[in-house]
């Protein structure tokens, strides 16, 4: 996908559930390109460096509807296709991962065992609290 097909304001505002998104044709992830082409005063075109942008955008985008859909105490978030396409950023989802586990307690922390498999290893029961302490030690 080259260019954007899809953007909801952020703040929420007229926003739709998946099902309402499927109906209309839009994806069901949020996937962003990474520049665009805009013709300048002299009729040349030149590239724009949209990278930080989108990546902020594609996270808080699937982030939104995460949230929305599986709530915190969902058994299934761990599945939910936008968690995956957070976890699918890599590295590029850690800074605003990092941002939301400074808010407090998320189980979005559990993209980042998912995208560093072998830096937390939790014996027993964790409890959220205490996952997302450790990683805001390694990362801060």
């Amino acid at each position: 996908m080259n260019n954007v097909d899809y953007i909801e304001e952020i703040d929420g505002v007229n926003s739709l559930s998946l099902a309402e998104r499927e109906l209309k044709g839009a994806p069901s992830v949020f996937l962003f390109s990474s520049s665009v082409s805009a013709i300048n005063e002299d009729g040349n075109s030149t590239k724009i460096d949209l990278n930080g942008i989108d990546k902020s955008a594609t996270f808080l985008q699937n982030f939104k509807y995460w949230n929305q859909e599986t709530g915190f105490l969902s058994t299934n978030n761990l599945d939910n296709a936008y968690f995956k396409q957070i976890v699918d950023m890599g590295a590029d989802a850690v800074p605003f991962i990092l941002q939301e586990l400074k808010k407090g307690p998320t189980p979005l922390v559990h993209a980042l065992d998912m995208i560093f498999p072998d830096v937390v290893k939790y014996e027993g029961f964790v409890s959220l609290k205490d996952a997302c302490d450790q990683w805001l030690s390694i990362l801060q």
